[in-house]
């Protein structure tokens, strides 16, 4: 079998160091993948004819490729969000964003079927949204249609157990999970399906600390999440984000296939979005809004933000005194959110 070549050229290093792993993990064994950042380099590279099965090159260095450097297909590498034709790939999508561009033949047959396992990204914007329990109440809903669903925390602080009240067996993370996640994301796959907390849906048991504390990164949580769909176990994984829009986040969210924004009805939230929205401008995923904690006495200041941006609102949930999964599924929450996302 004829060996195919990877080849990427970048002179960002950071961005080069943190996508090469997650990279090579999906690459089929006969791919082998070349990255060059040094300009120096890439003339000496081309000193004699080289032949690529996929080139994948920032824009700013396209003016670097010589004749003798052939490729049978190529990408450029954008800092920009708008793409404006298929052969670029934003930047701020991370290895995600490749990984999506990568022609079959190129991708470990195991992964292939990745894509038939859908990631739900859930996020917000502010907190006091109820971001854990629309994430766990859509797992549950769409766990209800006869789904397999994953949901997975990335949050700092993990503190969903106390919506779920006394009968989940409250296990948390093993040193060897976390030892893991925080080196290898097929290690630690292995590991999470062994710890897995199995009940109307499956959760990765919580973390009893602050992740930081155990040199857990959100990228870390992230490669266990892309490695766990990539074993076509579940239909659907649903990822709590946390709070926020880092730079990780959104580099992440530029390439996710599905995401929940959970937002409050008050005009603070109303202009987070539409910060969101200016910052998000193209995504390549579809994102839906679901109100949360709703009084309908009060002004709603998302529906015209959320009409003006076209990210549709799929569901108002009411506010209740008592706020918990329970109590949310049992007054026929977040049905709308689940059809919608599902």
């Amino acid at each position: 079998m004829n060996k195919k070549t990877l080849l990427l050229i970048s002179t960002d290093e950071e961005y080069n160091l943190n996508i090469e792993t997650r990279l090579a993990l999906q690459l089929s064994s006969s791919v082998g993948l070349e990255i060059i950042s040094d300009p120096l380099y890439l003339e000496e590279y081309q000193s004699r004819p080289r032949k690529v099965s996929l080139l994948i090159v920032e824009e700013k260095s396209s003016g670097l490729i010589g004749p003798n450097l052939q490729a049978e297909k190529v990408l450029l590498l954008s800092e920009e969000t708008i793409l404006k034709s298929d052969n670029r790939i934003s930047k701020f999508g991370g290895a995600q964003a490749i990984i999506r561009s990568l022609p079959n033949d190129l991708i470990k047959s195991g992964m292939l079927s990745s894509r038939k396992t859908h990631i739900i990204d859930v996020c917000s914007l502010s907190g006091g949204s109820g971001k854990t329990a629309a994430a766990i109440c859509l797992g549950i809903r769409l766990a209800q249609g006869g789904k397999k669903v994953l949901y997975i925390n990335l949050e700092t602080f993990q503190n969903y157990y106390n919506l779920l009240g006394d009968d989940i067996k409250r296990r948390y993370m093993s040193d060897k999970l976390i030892h893991a996640i925080a080196i290898n994301p097929h290690m630690a796959a292995d590991r999470a399906i062994e710890e897995m907390i199995h009940g109307q849906i499956d959760m990765i048991p919580q973390l009893k600390g602050l992740t930081g504390t155990y040199q857990i990164t959100f990228t870390s949580l992230l490669a266990l999440i892309d490695e766990l769909a990539g074993r076509q176990i579940y239909d659907y994984i649903i990822a709590e984000f946390p709070q926020g829009l880092t730079t990780d986040i959104q580099m992440r969210l530029f390439s996710s296939e599905r995401i929940l924004l959970t937002a409050l009805q008050d005009k603070d939230s109303a202009g987070r979005i539409e910060a969101f929205g200016d910052i998000m401008k193209t995504l390549s995923g579809q994102l839906y809004i679901t109100c949360t904690r709703y009084d309908c006495y009060k002004e709603n200041y998302i529906k015209d933000i959320s009409g003006k941006l076209g990210y549709p609102i799929c569901e108002y949930i009411p506010h209740l005194d008592i706020y918990n999964i329970d109590s949310l599924i049992g007054r026929g929450c977040y049905k709308f959110t689940a059809a919608a996302l599902g």
